[in-house]
């Protein structure tokens, strides 16, 4: 009984923490579904059975695996996806992130405006599909090009088949890989989804887009749905460490440093409380 009373006010100190900013929630390096290609395979239905990918050493191509031996190459013209682990009808307490890791080429530039496409999808709480979440992405105009300025230009929207340019688009200019994330949250009941480009580190933020619909109401929407990629119609796309982070779970809360004694000193007081 004292374990599970001290359990409960555990929560209860952690939830009004979080509550009233006396610690901010971050993830500490756990996720609950990621796929690497590490055993060499595409694994089973709920990973990357669509398509399907193939899976190639690293540094096929002439391309580094972002991680480890193994990676995973979406042919030409072709359209692939994953189910992140599993649909999911029930939203997370605090949200979820997905994200993927490309390699954007720039041989993809000896092309002008050749577009792909990396699309997230969150379900409603029935299971079914609500939204996407759409990275655009497509090479330098005919008119860049008469100017010298080759690279790839990247957005972040809810249509496929979108202009890459449309909505305040980041352009890159090196080849290497890049984490496409999308970070889903709880904004007033609304769900509101922080779409990011980030360095191959992960510690670099080079775009966001942050897209929200009124309609989408935390009450009705459930957990991730698939990731999904168009690949353009002239080369090879390698991509790699895919990855389904809910958020957060109590191991993943951490507290800021200054903060710590404020949530000591809370526990102390409840447990106090309750004794009496």
């Amino acid at each position: 009984m004292a374990m599970k009373e001290a359990a409960r006010i555990g929560l209860r100190v952690v939830a009004v923490a979080l509550a009233l900013g006396i610690v901010t929630a971050a993830w500490a390096g756990t996720v609950d579904w990621s796929w690497g290609f590490e055993d060499g395979t595409i694994g089973g239905a709920n990973d990357w059975d669509y398509g399907p990918p193939a899976v190639v050493p690293s540094n096929t191509g002439g391309i580094p695996a972002h991680s480890g031996s193994f990676m995973a190459a979406a042919e030409y013209g072709t359209s692939i996806f994953s189910r992140y682990g599993g649909y999911s009808s029930v939203w997370p307490a605090g949200g979820f992130r997905m994200e993927l890791a490309m390699y954007l080429d720039m041989a993809w530039t000896a092309y002008n405006d050749m577009r792909f496409e990396w699309i997230s999808a969150i379900c409603n709480n029935a299971g079914n599909h609500r939204r996407d979440f759409v990275f655009n992405m497509g090479t330098q105009t005919a008119a860049d090009a008469a100017l010298g300025n080759y690279g790839i230009y990247i957005d972040g929207g809810n249509n496929a088949g979108g202009d890459p340019r449309d909505n305040n688009p980041i352009f890159l200019t090196a080849g290497d890989w890049y984490l496409l994330r999308c970070t889903f949250y709880d904004d007033g009941g609304v769900v509101a989804c922080d779409m990011q480009v980030l360095d191959t580190t992960g510690t670099t933020v080079l775009g966001t887009w942050t897209r929200k619909d009124a309609s989408d109401l935390v009450s009705l929407i459930g957990g991730n749905r698939y990731g999904w990629l168009y690949a353009h119609p002239q080369d090879v796309i390698y991509f790699d460490d895919s990855i389904l982070d809910i958020y957060p779970y109590p191991e993943e809360i951490i507290p800021e440093p200054m903060s710590l004694s404020l949530l000591v000193l809370a526990a102390t007081g409840l447990v106090r409380r309750n004794r009496k």
